[in-house]
């Protein structure tokens, strides 16, 4: 991956957690796709694509369904294929 593109990546996926972690709960929802995103669930262990809303992960699924379901004035961001494992945040 070009260093730019992975710069870019990473900060998407920082900024993703960010927000999933209630830091910017006043930012409009964000989707992000094009992602391996690790879901612990062993019944689908590995998604594309995840909608925060308000602070709270609203959606884990396929891209496809994702931009389907993404709310008015989303953040959109491309993951370009990086991996999103879940957190804690207290």
């Amino acid at each position: 991956m070009a260093p730019g593109l992975r710069a870019a990546a990473m900060s998407a996926v920082a900024a993703a957690l960010a927000f999933v972690a209630g830091v910017c709960i006043a930012a409009p929802p964000i989707v992000l796709l094009n992602g391996n995103v690790y879901t612990n669930d062993a019944a689908a262990p590995r998604a594309q694509a995840i909608i925060a809303v308000d602070g709270r992960v609203a959606f884990v699924g396929r891209d496809a369904e994702a931009r389907a379901q993404a709310p008015g004035g989303a953040r959109i961001i491309d993951l370009a294929g990086a991996t999103v494992f879940p957190g804690l945040a207290d």
